[in-house]
Order: C-alpha cells, then sequence, then structure tokens
C-alpha cells in the first residue's frame, strides 16, 4: 500500500459547453479541480442508484465483489 492519498472525486453543478455555444446543463466530476466527466442529470441519478447499491453490496459482505471495477 502506497502512502499517496487516495484520489478523490467531486461533484459539482457544470454546463457543458459546446463550440457553439450551447450548454448543457449537469453534473461535472472533478479531480484537482480538473473536470474529468459531466453527468446529465439522468445520468447522475442513474450513477448513484449504482453507488448506493455497490456501497450497500459492499457494506453486506464486507469487501469488494470480485471482478467489480465499473
Amino acid at each position: 500500500m502506497s502512502n499517496s492519498p487516495r484520489p478523490r472525486a467531486r461533484a459539482r453543478c457544470w454546463a457543458w459547453r459546446y463550440p457553439d455555444g450551447t450548454e448543457l446543463p449537469g453534473i461535472g466530476l472533478f479531480t484537482n479541480n480538473i473536470l474529468q466527466a459531466h453527468l446529465t442529470p439522468a445520468q447522475a441519478r442513474t450513477m448513484a442508484d449504482r453507488l448506493h447499491d455497490l456501497a450497500d453490496q459492499i457494506e453486506t459482505t464486507n469487501r469488494n465483489p470480485p471482478g467489480d471495477t465499473e
């Protein structure tokens, strides 16, 4: 195990701007203030459900499921 800090993601409201100037409101996921992903509200809800399911699974089994890297 390394002494380096675990990578952390932070979420905040963020509008994706297309080259033509139009914007797509959504959620930006950032690490070290660098945008890593942009999610629409629907995508953010789907990811939140998945994260919740994975947290429940870890707490129930007290381990990460094998091969689950999504």
